[in-house]
This record gives C-alpha cells, structure tokens and sequence, in this order.
C-alpha cells in the first residue's frame, strides 16, 4: 500500500512504521523515520541506520543526517560526511556536524581539515566554511591561504570573508 500523506503515516502502528522504514519508498522512509525518532529517541538508531543501508536516494539520506544528528549519532553522520557518494549529502553531514559540536572537539576538527583538503566537491568545502560558529575547530592560517586559492571562486570568497574577520 502507497501512503500518500505524513498524517496517514504517523495514523499507523509502529509496526507498520517500521516495516516503511525499511521497505517503503523514499518519501514514505523519510515520513517514518521522523515519526520513529521522535517517538523512540536514540532507541531508534539501529534501524534507522539499516534502513540507511538500503536507500538509493540522496534526498532521503540527507533527511536521515538531520534525524541521525538530533539523536546524537555522530559516528554515522561522519561516515556519510566521509563516505557518501553524493556530494549533497557529504555536505549536509558537515553542516550537521557543525551545528551539533561541542567545543574543541578534536575528532571533529580532523575530520573537517580532512574534508577541506580531500573533499572534491565545493559544496562540501563551502558547507564547512559557511556554517562555522564559536567553538567550533578554528582554521589555521595556513588553512585559509590554500582555501583562497581554491579552483572554485565561492570557496576563494569564503576563506577570503573568513581570514579578514579574524575568526
């Protein structure tokens, strides 16, 4: 059966959730998904990162960073910031990243110069330099001046912004 609305959706019992977490098409994913995280919390994780497995669509991957994110699982968020083979969705886990850090995390700060240097998607590096906040890993001179002379002209605007506002 096709569920043609979240409200039909969130009307099923959680067994039925469930199996539309894993077998349901990318819309109907995404709508339990949210459904069974605010329900199950951190519970959920599990099953959100099998059904993770199984989805072909970037767009319901993306959904899944932001859901992976608020429950507070980090590993698999770094995996897709790392992994992931749409660099939409590589971006979108670094924003997530950012918006989620604790102050002076040193796992974080690696995996973002990681991503600043090897990442070779420009959205990936202006995702980093564009959502950048107070306490998060601070980026060195050195840094900057590579980024400024990137091979793409909005991450060259952004390291340029970054590097005369001192931050």
């Amino acid at each position: 059966m096709v569920h043609d609305s979240f409200e039909n959706v969130v009307q099923l019992d959680t067994t039925a959730q469930k199996a539309l977490l894993q077998n349901g098409d990318s819309v109907e994913r995404v709508w339990a998904a949210w459904i069974l995280g605010l329900k199950f919390g951190s519970q959920i994780i599990p099953e959100l990162q099998m059904s993770l497995q199984t989805s072909t669509s970037s767009g319901t991957r993306r959904q899944f960073v932001v859901i992976l994110a608020g429950l507070g699982d980090r590993f698999t968020v770094e995996d897709l910031a790392r992994y992931d083979p749409d660099e939409f969705v590589r971006a979108t886990a670094c924003q997530y990243l950012l918006m989620t850090a604790l102050p002076h995390d040193g796992r974080l700060a690696s995996l973002l110069l990681e991503r600043l240097s090897l990442d070779q998607s420009p959205l990936v590096r202006l995702a980093i330099l564009q959502n950048r906040r107070e306490g998060t890993p601070t980026l060195r001179a050195e840094h900057l001046r590579r980024l400024e002379h990137d091979w793409d002209a909005d991450v060259r605007r952004a390291a340029a912004l970054i590097k005369s506002s001192g931050s």
